[in-house]
């Protein structure tokens, strides 16, 4: 199972990937759409092969709104989505990217112990 963790910024999307024990970065793309973030999500999943979409969902906010839009687009285009807490991980990390890793690699460990 080949898994993408992602980071949903408003101007920014940070990717990690994982084939279920430790998550990795994989790069950071700027955005100016939700058409063009959901377009960039397509390429990465085709490109490496990806099972299972994590997006990490903040508590509140717009960009909490942003995540909602990008996870129903996504599950549209008939991807299997699943949400993960993302608190802290953009403060613990530099980039939207390691904040990726961050999300991926909590989903991971707390599937381990559920």
């Amino acid at each position: 199972m080949k898994y993408l963790g992602i980071d949903w910024g408003l101007k920014s999307l940070g990717f990690a990937v994982s084939e279920g024990i430790f998550s990795s970065p994989l790069k950071e793309v700027k955005i100016n759409s939700l058409n063009q973030a959901l377009d960039m999500v397509c390429q990465v999943v085709k490109s490496a092969g990806i099972d299972i979409i994590i997006v990490g969902l903040p508590d509140s906010g717009e960009v909490r709104m942003a995540v909602e839009k990008g996870v129903v687009g996504l599950k549209k285009l008939g991807m299997m989505v699943k949400l993960a807490d993302e608190t802290l991980t953009t403060h613990n990390s530099n980039d939207h990217q390691g904040a990726a890793t961050l999300i991926l690699q909590g989903y991971l460990d707390d599937s381990k112990t559920h």
